[in-house]
């Protein structure tokens, strides 16, 4: 039993009442299960059993989780809120479970991957390997695809109309791709550009000056370059280096390549490599970014801390995993949990504070055409830059059942050659017809 307001909600077996203060039956909701415990903090409820926790935001609605440890339901206090850190932390056998208390978990109605934008359209990878598309303008992202259960897309990027990624096989992929489903089942498929036999680490498509694109591989022990004018190669130059990062502005000549502990390396269109100096103390090194002024900085991620290279800055963080860029003068960080803003001032880094600190974001999250689109368990968070008030989850449309969906497709294939038979033997028939 648990008071909130004007309302007591008390469990009895596998019901959950609310009876208001005259002691009347409100609501009976009918569970399904046996919880032992209520709990209510903002507008999420929680019923708690021994081996599993429900959530609700309406009482309608369920999401269930199963536990790691057992909840001691015989004990008192089990639950409690931190308003400050936004968690509900959970007392089980030998643990305590941190829960986000991110009301949001019930909008945002997929577990999102991988995000990609082009120059008017995003693109999300769902944790069912569901690929769907929101369109300039539209509020709900439209399903167009569906990948192979087994082919685990780690990365992905969007070029002319092309989707390119690589998959925990370590095979690099592109699909062409339409924004109707039904094109892409019947015209559209991946296709295997490279099988590679050393663990793919990074990758990054950029346009050549003649308008072409080229993709560049890390991989465990060097770089591949995939041109479709020339053979795929390897760059000699980064033999036996372990690739942790690339980046590029759209409009600029240089790639940088970020390596564990051999530094960073920049190289044009040319591909000719260069190391530049003051990075091989670096370790450890996660991601970079730089600015795209004349005199570029650079801003590397470790292990331990965010170094500014020009002028020198460092801050210490532990268990960031990723740098968004923005502008020359702000860029954003992917912690833990939440998002940190950054600015730089007067040759030092400014921390701005951390957001949405209830929430996961994914690596393989967005800063493209000034917007934040960013990949998390509970859906995709998307915001201007440096305006994160504005922030607002996407809402998806239901994908279609693929087994269904193919033999929809199987059925009409049939059909129709079935009625081209038709056809043909008709026709002969009134050629014999007219011969006699």
């Amino acid at each position: 039993v648990a008071a909130y307001n004007d309302t007591i909600f008390a469990i009895i077996k596998e019901h959950l009442y609310l009876i208001n203060k005259n002691a009347e039956i409100v609501t009976d909701i009918n569970l399904g299960y046996n919880p032992k415990l209520y709990y209510r903090t903002g507008g999420t409820h929680y019923l708690i059993g021994a081996e599993e926790i429900a959530l609700s935001n309406n009482l309608k609605d369920f999401y269930h989780f199963p536990l790691r440890r057992s909840v001691p339901i015989a004990s008192r206090n089990l639950i409690e809120a931190d308003t400050l850190s936004n968690f509900t932390y959970l007392l089980t056998e030998n643990a305590v479970w941190r829960i986000p208390n991110n009301i949001e978990v019930f909008e945002g109605n997929k577990t999102i991957k991988a995000i990609c934008t082009d120059t008017q359209d995003t693109y999300y990878l769902t944790a069912q390997n569901e690929l769907y598309v929101l369109e300039n303008g539209n509020k709900k992202a439209k399903w167009i695809y569906t990948f192979d259960h087994d082919n685990k897309i780690q990365w992905m990027y969007i070029a002319d109309g092309f989707l390119y990624f690589y998959n925990l096989n370590n095979e690099f992929q592109k699909m062409k791709l339409s924004h109707k489903w039904i094109k892409n089942y019947i015209l559209n498929s991946p296709e295997i550009v490279l099988d590679s036999e050393a663990k793919i680490t990074a990758a990054n498509v950029r346009r050549q000056k003649d308008g072409s694109i080229a993709t560049y591989l890390g991989i465990r022990d060097g770089m591949i370059s995939i041109d479709n004018k020339q053979p795929i190669d390897t760059i000699s130059e980064l033999q036996k280096a372990y690739i942790t990062a690339m980046f590029s502005h759209k409009d600029t000549e240089r790639l940088y390549i970020a390596t564990l502990n051999d530094g960073v390396s920049y190289m044009g269109l040319n591909n000719k490599i260069k190391s530049i100096p003051g990075t091989q103390d670096a370790s450890f090194i996660k991601d970079i970014i730089a600015t795209n002024d004349h005199n570029p900085n650079l801003i590397l991620l470790t292990n331990q801390q965010i170094l500014s290279l020009n002028p020198q800055d460092s801050v210490r963080v532990k268990g960031y995993k990723r740098l968004l860029y923005a502008s020359d003068t702000l860029f954003y960080a992917l912690p833990e949990f939440g998002i940190h803003k950054f600015s730089i001032r007067e040759g030092k880094i400014i921390d701005r504070g951390i957001y949405f600190r209830d929430t996961r974001f994914a690596t393989n999250s967005q800063l493209e055409n000034d917007r934040l689109q960013l990949a998390s368990n509970v859906g995709a968070l998307s915001f201007p830059a440096d305006r994160e008030s504005e922030a607002e989850w996407i809402q998806f449309d239901d994908a279609l059942n693929i087994n269904m969906l193919q033999t929809i497709l199987l059925i009409c294939i049939l059909m129709i050659i079935f009625a081209s038979l038709l056809v043909i033997i008709s026709k002969r028939r009134n050629t014999n017809i007219m011969q006699i």
